[in-house]
């Protein structure tokens, strides 16, 4: 996800449950940028021989081959394979020719996607795109077109682009991909918690595995959850430090890329492992604080780290009780504002992660349409 899947939220979610890999946000590859060198900021996991969070998945964006071909020789040697996003909706990006804008054509999408797979070998390429554009009447067709070449899997969100993340994604879809192709078909869209998952594993059986985008930012414990098929509830003191170390990763990375890269690597010897308790995180959160010489809650963080902080809680709070949407949280200036207000809201020791569609409108990047509108004569 652009401007979220960074480092230190690559970071965060390998220290909360360890998904078994994790994506880049997507690098906008054009015939000025990235000029000579391949962005140490943008996966400084590539520039290392250990492991410094989950196995990293780069993606790539371009308006046409040239320029995807033209990057590729940037990319670090150790680069097992990459994903070009064919399936970004944002109007800035699609006005440029980029993103889902190529679904709209299936010959040109064959042609960019196969010049693409033969500059970096076979098995390498990985697609990652929607249903369509307007709509899924060219859906069988874009499979078609590239569904013979040599790729190391196709990633499909069950939406078109005009749907951006609203109303339901069509794993029906999805699961006929996994019929017109022997490439490995990953699946993706509105998988929030177990029984979603379940669900959506019923519906495309054949789908060699998912992608868990939104759904891990309503439930961060969602990786975990599925992985040992249980139900994830969270404890008041463990939430709060994971909220405070997110905070003061992502503040540290503001002020110093290379100085949080070191930090990391010394701290966890280029290996992450899941905290499974508060204490963990409360350790953690004394390292960091190593890095300021102050306690957390002296400490004057950047509006970045704090507007970060704020935004995954919105996302969050849609699986969990009503009483968290509670808006002193989002209207924070800081971390201790935004710690004092969850700990006033929070009433119960344990709350457990509930998908509930009534709060889709925030997946969506909609506004409340429930909310109880009032008017004065």
């Amino acid at each position: 996800m652009e401007g979220v899947t960074e480092f230190p939220l690559r970071v965060w979610y390998a220290l909360l449950s360890a998904p078994d890999f994790v994506c880049t946000p997507f690098l906008r590859a054009t015939h000025t940028y990235p000029h000579l060198k391949w962005p140490l900021e943008f996966s400084p996991e590539s520039f290392t021989d250990k492991l410094i969070c989950s196995p990293l998945l780069m993606q790539m964006m371009a308006k046409n081959s040239g320029e995807f071909i033209q990057t590729l020789k940037l990319v670090p040697e150790n680069t097992a394979s990459i994903d070009i996003n064919c399936g970004c909706p944002a109007p800035v990006v699609v006005g440029k020719g980029a993103g889902s804008s190529i679904l709209q054509d299936p010959l040109l999408f064959r042609k960019n996607i196969s010049e693409i797979c033969h500059a970096i070998g076979p098995h390498r390429l990985g697609v990652k795109m929607r249903l369509g554009f307007h709509d899924t009447t060219l859906f069988s067709e874009l499979i078609n077109a590239i569904g013979d070449l040599p790729l190391a899997r196709i990633t499909i969100h069950g939406r078109t682009r005009d749907q951006g993340y609203k109303g339901n994604a069509d794993w029906s879809l999805i699961n006929l991909a996994t019929q017109l192709t022997d490439t490995p078909i990953w699946g993706s869209g509105d998988i929030f918690d177990l029984q979603t998952y379940r669900e959506k594993l019923s519906l495309a059986p054949k789908v060699a595995t998912v992608i868990i985008g939104r759904g891990a930012l309503r439930n961060p414990w969602i990786f975990d959850e599925i992985r040992n098929n249980r139900e994830i509830t969270v404890d008041k003191r463990t939430l709060i430090a994971a909220f405070i170390a997110f905070t003061l990763l992502h503040d540290l990375w503001n002020r110093d890329e290379l100085r949080f890269i070191e930090f990391i690597e010394e701290q966890f010897n280029g290996i992450i492992t899941p905290l499974s308790s508060s204490s963990q995180w409360e350790s953690i959160i004394c390292k960091l604080e190593g890095q300021y010489d102050g306690h957390w809650d002296q400490l004057e963080l950047s509006r970045f780290a704090i507007g970060r902080t704020k935004m995954i809680w919105n996302y969050m709070r849609s699986g969990l009780p009503e009483s968290f949407f509670e808006p002193r949280v989002l209207r924070s200036k800081t971390l201790q504002q935004f710690i004092a207000a969850i700990s006033a809201i929070w009433d119960q020791e344990l709350v457990p992660f509930k998908f509930n569609p009534h709060h889709n409108w925030i997946y969506a990047g909609e506004k409340n349409p429930h909310k109880l509108r009032t008017s004065s004569l």
